[in-house]
């Protein structure tokens, strides 16, 4: 598939083993320019981000979880004052995506019902080795996944995990041509998902979770 316009982000996590170069070039193709790359590694797993119309997409590190996507949050004084009483200290200048890892570090997935605004992002916790993806109540910003055996394959834009020979959802074109869609997680393309608006998915090991 041939690369597309416009302005996105995506991110490999390797499940098992290692994300291969091959992935993240593939990745990378997708983008017209993806001239911001962020990589975090650790003895577990590899998350490459590539991004696309920074700084609107990035990613950020909050000791062992790393967060990739973007966020805007209305309430921030109030989640930075939060923290800060219990004796976690984040500079006024830190990112969205920075407090959205020091809130997990201390609730966990339970932190989505916290954040009030836009946002659509993942986050790595590489000691629990569990994967969870935050998509805000309207679904103003957009986040779609792909499952393969080793890794998960996040990204703003549903083309950019597209299999290289297109394997379209008929049935779902079919819907959406009409008017009338009856899923709110399929795309037009088998094997390519959305993150349903106000939903938190959790894996871990082989296991999928969605939360509302």
């Amino acid at each position: 598939m041939a690369s597309s316009a416009g302005h996105g982000f995506g991110c490999v996590i390797a499940r098992r083993g290692s994300v291969s170069r091959e992935q993240i070039n593939r990745l990378r193709s997708r983008f017209r320019s993806s001239h911001t790359t962020d990589d975090f590694s650790s003895a577990t797993c590899r998350i490459t981000v590539v991004g696309e119309g920074v700084p609107t997409f990035c990613a950020a590190r909050w000791h062992h979880i790393v967060c990739a996507g973007a966020a805007r949050f209305d309430n921030r004084a109030v989640l930075l004052s939060a923290l800060q009483r219990r004796n976690i200290s984040l500079d006024t200048t830190a990112t969205d995506l920075e407090i959205a890892g020091a809130l997990y570090a201390e609730h966990g997935a339970s932190m989505a019902g916290l954040l009030e605004g836009d946002f659509a992002f993942v986050l790595y916790d590489h000691l629990a080795r569990r994967v969870v993806a935050v998509r805000d109540i309207f679904g103003v910003r957009p986040l779609f996944y792909s499952e393969q055996e080793s890794s998960l394959h996040f990204s703003s834009r549903c083309e950019a995990l597209a299999p290289e020979t297109s394997n379209y959802d008929h049935e779902y074109i079919a819907e959406f041509v009409m008017g009338h869609t009856t899923s709110s997680v399929n795309t037009m393309y088998r094997g390519v998902q959305r993150v349903a608006p106000a939903h938190v998915m959790t894996w871990r090991e082989s296991r999928c979770e969605s939360t509302r």
